[in-house]
């Protein structure tokens, strides 16, 4: 477990200021979009590129939870592909580089293996979502519009800031157990991008076309995103069928892997 987190953490540094980079930057924007003047320039927007935008009207963005929760979707999204890339890197990258034979050279079963994997990966992404965190909180700090108290806002927030860890957690237990089934010749990218945003582009396409709403529920980045969570309009059915997808590739991994011949 330490030696596997060891050789994350130059990607997880890199990832930790990628998004938190992106959140001050993003932030950044609100006073200017929570501008009167500006919110009178966007009302204009047609409905039809609200669509597009993921909107069925556009957002108030003068108030910054609204203005958050939107901008955190993208934010998310790298979570998403950041948590699916360790876990299909638990076995595939092993091959690939080399260093299964180290590994199965030492005296623990492969199941032990794999879960000491997602023990190091969980504790990388409980650091990233915790740093992401606290940099929300900083950002609600600096960029705090008058009336507002900081703690009520970050009370209210902490149902968003649970979700980036329950994210976080599918993505890379259903990529761990991916990484148990699929070929090693694979791509571990274009894997990671499929799983996240084939979802995505179909929970797009269910938004913006009536007859195809009831599969909104296939993206679960669209069914329980921020603003959603601000809304109290969370789709949990989604979240269920995605956590026991990934629960279940996992264990289906598991026993496969068992099973599975190593090329040495």
């Amino acid at each position: 477990m330490k030696l596997h987190f060891k050789l994350n953490m130059k990607s997880m540094v890199v990832w930790i200021v990628t998004l938190s980079a992106m959140i001050v930057g993003f932030m950044a924007f609100y006073p200017t979009m929570a501008d009167t003047s500006m919110q009178a320039l966007i009302q204009g927007v047609p409905d039809s590129m609200l669509q597009v935008l993921g909107f069925d009207h556009f957002p108030d963005f003068s108030k910054i939870e609204v203005f958050y929760g939107y901008i955190m979707q993208y934010i998310m999204m790298g979570i998403a592909v950041y948590a699916i890339v360790l876990g299909l890197n638990t076995f595939s990258k092993e091959v690939r580089d080399g260093t299964i034979e180290f590994l199965y050279a030492q005296p623990i079963t492969r199941s032990e293996l794999v879960l000491q994997k997602l023990a190091a990966n969980t504790l990388v992404l409980t650091i990233v979502t915790t740093v992401m965190i606290l940099v929300s909180c900083l950002t609600f700090a600096i960029f705090l519009p008058t009336g507002i108290f900081l703690n009520d806002l970050v009370m209210q927030s902490l149902p968003v800031f649970a979700s980036f860890w329950i994210l976080a957690e599918v993505f890379l237990v259903l990529g761990t157990g991916l990484s148990l089934l699929l070929p090693t010749s694979l791509s571990t990218m274009g894997v990671a991008m499929a799983v996240v945003f084939i979802p995505y582009v179909l929970g797009m396409m269910a938004q913006m076309v009536e007859a195809l709403e009831p599969l909104k529920f296939i993206s679960i980045l669209h069914t329980s995103m921020p603003d959603q969570i601000y809304a109290g309009t969370v789709d949990f059915l989604s979240i269920g069928l995605w956590s026991l997808l990934a629960i279940g590739t996992f264990c289906f991994g598991m026993y496969h892997f068992q099973k599975r011949d190593i090329n040495i």
